[in-house]
């Protein structure tokens, strides 16, 4: 209902995720997390469920395209890095992985491998036009060149590192030739799933950190969100609406007083626009929202069995009613 028509989702319970996009009648790209080590689901089962989906999913969907999904270089061993790569080439599937998200990835995996995240996966050949490796913000100027020339996509989350207060490299890797595409980051760490709010915060963000005015502008922030994205991950006939592509078309109201006049529509769009001003979505030909309104299902009822099952979880993590008073 925000206007997104693909999502790149890398984590865990992938089956159910799937499931649930290909329900709400949205593109997916979608890896199941595998761990090493660190995490909640770790070892080898979810190494065996990774290739499991892949195989239960790999050309069986318009809409879902399974992916590898390596947690990190912080979480996964180095023999798992090196198999996933292998199964990419066998199978000829994007890695979806985070890098250099952290000061302490770059410490740990430092000291396990005597490399930086970057450079590890270097050596191991996982950056290329087949991978899309998230954040990156914790590198040094020799690995930004690196990234920026090795054909992997870098996934930035502007609104992820405002909170954070962590500077980030968007307009570098762009200017050094890198492909960049955009992500909201999860709602827990963005606060939000607005892919407008992250073209302005891109903007605003990269111009004050470059201290340069000019630093991106609305027309080339909203080609990385559609007909970039999709060239950069290989998705054929998307990302434009043109003959002979797939009819995947997002709807915009420009009637609100904070829209108008309307001198520059890409300026219009990228600056005055906000989800709630999406009102029809097309996907693979099909109306998912028509004027405002979710068309497979009671969004009421969805949201609503969110709500609760968020506040079961709080309750089984032992936060109390505090926390719940806010919903």
């Amino acid at each position: 209902m925000g206007g997104v028509t693909l999502v790149n989702e890398h984590y865990f319970f992938a089956e159910e995720i799937a499931k649930a996009i290909e329900y709400v009648g949205i593109r997916g790209l979608v890896g199941h997390a595998v761990m090493s080590w660190g995490g909640p689901w770790v070892g080898e089962p979810e190494l065996r469920e990774a290739v499991s989906f892949i195989r239960r999913w790999l050309g069986k969907s318009k809409l879902i395209t399974p992916t590898i999904a390596p947690h990190s270089p912080e979480t996964v061993s180095t023999s798992w890095l090196e198999y996933l790569r292998d199964l990419s080439r066998e199978y000829g599937l994007l890695v979806h992985m985070h890098l250099a998200q952290t000061e302490r990835e770059v410490k740990l995996v430092k000291e396990r491998t005597g490399y930086t995240p970057v450079r590890l996966v270097h050596k191991l050949g996982l950056l290329n036009n087949r991978s899309v490796v998230t954040h990156c913000v914790f590198i040094d100027n020799e690995e930004l060149r690196v990234l920026a020339n090795s054909g992997v996509v870098i996934a930035q989350t502007p609104s992820t590192y405002l909170l954070d207060g962590t500077p980030y490299h968007a307009l570098k890797f762009v200017r050094y030739g890198g492909k960049v595409v955009l992500g909201t980051d999860a709602p827990c760490y963005s606060d939000g799933i607005d892919m407008f709010r992250e073209m302005r915060n891109l903007i605003y963000s990269q111009r004050l950190l470059n201290r340069d005015p000019t630093a991106f502008n609305a027309e080339e922030v909203l080609k990385l969100v559609t007909c970039k994205a999709a060239e950069y991950l290989g998705l054929k006939k998307l990302g434009r609406i043109s003959k002979g592509y797939k009819a995947d078309i997002v709807l915009v109201s420009l009637n609100h007083p904070r829209q108008l006049p309307i001198n520059n529509p890409y300026s219009t769009i990228v600056y005055s626009t906000t989800s709630s001003d999406i009102t029809d979505v097309i996907i693979n030909g099909e109306v998912i929202v028509r004027n405002r309104e979710f068309m497979r299902g009671n969004a009421s009822i969805i949201i609503k069995e969110g709500i609760e099952a968020s506040k079961e979880l709080l309750r089984r993590a032992g936060k109390g009613d505090f926390l719940l008073s806010y919903y």
